[in-house]
């Protein structure tokens, strides 16, 4: 297990600031946080809790011992044109890495194979998607280099997720009963830290709360929370298509020694009604 050192976050967006700002709380006043985007919007609230911030387009920094890359390709622009340039953006930042603590690259569970409602682990076979194409050339350049992977689920809180995005509808295409994978954006944020502190180098980690819901489960979770007043019911129309998978990341949970803070999404609209 690493010390903490000084900690580059190349894409410092939802996940990348949480990931900074608990970093950054977490150190000797000694250890420097340094925060990249390709624009300015958050670099006002990670300076004010210590963390350094640089755009993508100043001059590189200096290697650093801890490095993660947390930019996800829709920020590189439309899909097809995004794989080459991805994979080289993960190549980039794990070329400021110094090598001595941990090179860690976020992923999606979308890699994996598994459509039918099956179980899917961290070793489960892997899909062929132009879209698991491009994480996957991304995450080979992190391993390669000696790093490790953490492929998470569906990443939500108040503001953004598949609630959200459900409760802003009246109808879908979507099956009804197909499963999502889910884990908070503050979860998954300590998982990155403890992948940073203790993962092990080509290793690939899976972040999930554990307890998958279908997409009726969500809305209506959502709806008894109080989260859907005023708005009518999410009608989901669809009749076939994938299913989904239910991801058990257990495997993960015990060589990093994580549990996360929310273990479902009920448990979460819970804790936001108290």
């Amino acid at each position: 297990m690493s010390e903490l050192g000084d900690l580059l976050v190349v894409g410092a967006g939802s996940l990348g600031a949480r990931v900074a700002t608990v970093w950054q709380a977490s150190s000797p006043a000694h250890v420097n946080v340094l925060a990249e985007t390709r624009g300015t919007e958050r670099h006002d609230a990670l300076e004010r809790v210590g963390v350094t911030t640089r755009r993508r387009s100043d001059p590189p920094p200096a290697l650093f011992p801890f490095v993660l890359f947390a930019v996800p390709p829709s920020a590189l622009g439309r899909a097809d044109k995004v794989a080459a340039a991805y994979r080289a953006e993960a190549r980039r930042a794990a070329g400021l890495w110094n090598g001595r603590g941990m090179l860690v690259l976020s992923s999606s569970t979308a890699v994996y194979a598994e459509s039918e409602g099956g179980p899917c682990t961290e070793r489960s076979p892997l899909t062929e998607t132009s879209r698991a194409q491009r994480l996957l050339g991304a995450e080979e350049e992190v391993l390669l280099r000696g790093g490790c992977v953490v492929r998470l689920a569906g990443l939500y809180d108040d503001q953004r997720g598949p609630h959200r995005v459900f409760l802003r509808m009246e109808r879908s295409p979507r099956r009804p009963d197909g499963v999502l994978n889910l884990i908070h954006y503050d979860d998954a944020a300590s998982l990155c830290v403890g992948a940073l502190v203790a993962g092990r180098s080509r290793e690939v980690y899976m972040g999930c709360d554990g307890a998958p819901l279908t997409r009726n489960e969500i809305v209506r979770q959502a709806f008894e929370a109080g989260h859907g007043k005023g708005r009518p019911s999410l009608n989901f129309e669809g009749r076939d298509g994938p299913l989904g998978r239910r991801c058990d990341n257990g495997w993960t949970r015990d060589k990093l020694m994580w549990t996360p803070r929310y273990a479902s999404f009920g448990e979460w609209l819970k804790s936001e009604a108290l």
